[in-house]
């Protein structure tokens, strides 16, 4: 196995994945729950942070090419996850510009990690070997995108439950007498998972494409996810932006 192939994609790499990808998810959840923002003071919120994503890409490559990938891995790993760590311990009544200020940071060193991490994957694989690699790495990128939301949904589905505990009716049915499995699977569970079936569209939409993405550049095949993905790559903004909208107008219908 390729060496930097390995840290890339199957152990650091993933790990890092994993953390970051789940952000874009979280974000929202604790600005609503917790900060009490309504949708769109939320999404504005994660607008900055992608703003901060969309900005880095202009500089990624003079910097990789000034400081070397070492230095910058090393130095933007730290700063990365200084700004998730950050993220966490954000509170309601901070300013904020304060708060706009450090998820634009975020945004920053996350697409800096995603650029360095995902072009070292391939710095010494054969030409022979790119096909199976590029695969292998679209996999495992699409897997730590689910798993990142899974961790989001299961979050979701927690609180859910913990504020189904507390409703009236729960105490209504205890004082009748039933057991707490008839109270936790004939009551609170139906009322629960409401939350979940509500988002099994948008999830399914998700994997859908995913799955797509993943199926065209195996069998090489051109589709609407192969072309996003390409688009981003080669840094053509109209398209990302046209295959954006398909994809968002699908998911809403």
């Amino acid at each position: 196995a390729v060496p930097t192939f390995r840290v890339s994609v199957a152990s650091a790499g993933m790990l890092s994945r994993l953390a970051i990808s789940a952000s874009p998810f979280l974000l929202p959840l604790m600005f609503q729950t917790a900060f009490g923002m309504d949708a769109l003071q939320a999404g504005s919120m994660v607008l900055v942070y992608m703003l901060g994503n969309l900005a880095m890409k202009s500089v990624t490559t003079p910097i990789l090419k000034r400081f070397g990938f070492r230095r910058v891995l090393v130095a933007n790993g730290a700063l990365c996850t200084a700004c998730l760590l950050a993220c966490a311990f954000l509170a309601p009544g901070q300013a904020v510009v304060a708060v706009g200020t450090l998820l634009l940071a975020t945004g920053m060193t996350r697409s800096m990690n995603f650029t360095a991490i995902n072009t070292l994957a391939f710095a010494d694989v054969p030409d022979s070997q790119r096909a199976g690699a590029s695969a292998l790495l679209t996999m495992l990128t699409l897997v730590s995108m689910a798993l990142g939301a899974f961790a989001t949904m299961t979050l979701l589905t927690k609180n859910s439950f913990l504020d189904e505990i507390r409703k009236q009716y729960v105490m209504t049915a205890r004082a009748k007498g039933c057991s707490e499995p008839q109270v936790l699977y004939g009551h609170i569970f139906r009322n629960a998972m409401l939350i979940v079936i509500a988002g099994f569209p948008s999830a399914f939409i998700h994997a859908f494409f995913s799955g797509s993405l993943l199926i065209e550049t195996i069998f090489s095949l051109d589709g609407l996810g192969l072309l996003g993905f390409e688009s981003v790559l080669n840094r053509d903004y109209p398209v990302v932006f046209g295959t954006l909208f398909i994809f968002s107008l699908v998911g809403l219908v």
